[in-house]
């Protein structure tokens, strides 16, 4: 999930990253805007930045399966706490509650 460092990456939710993170597949991201938020919220996976920097995340990743596996499953984790619709279902109805 390659992304400039700009305004409009800036700007972008983490929609992608969380779809993967959902099917316990670990990520490597640009680490900005909501995706450095998110990966701030567990070991789900690996920021980069330099071509380099990806390099290095999918060769770690490819070769230590097991952690791979535990950042898998770690996302997993996260995105049925925090970012399911089952867990924000309740939010969401009460949001618009409140403006009827």
């Amino acid at each position: 999930m390659p992304l400039r460092d700009d305004e409009w990456s800036q700007g972008k939710c983490a929609y992608k990253m969380l779809l993967y993170s959902a099917c316990s597949v670990p990520v490597v991201v640009s680490p900005f805007g909501v995706n450095d938020e998110v990966l701030q919220e567990a070991n789900l996976g690996l920021g980069a930045v330099t071509s380099d920097d990806w390099y290095d995340s999918l060769f770690f990743m490819f070769h230590d399966r097991e952690l791979a596996e535990r950042m898998g499953r770690e996302g997993m984790r996260l995105v049925g706490e925090k970012y399911s619709l089952r867990r924000n279902g309740t939010v969401i109805a009460n949001a618009i509650k409140s403006v009827l």
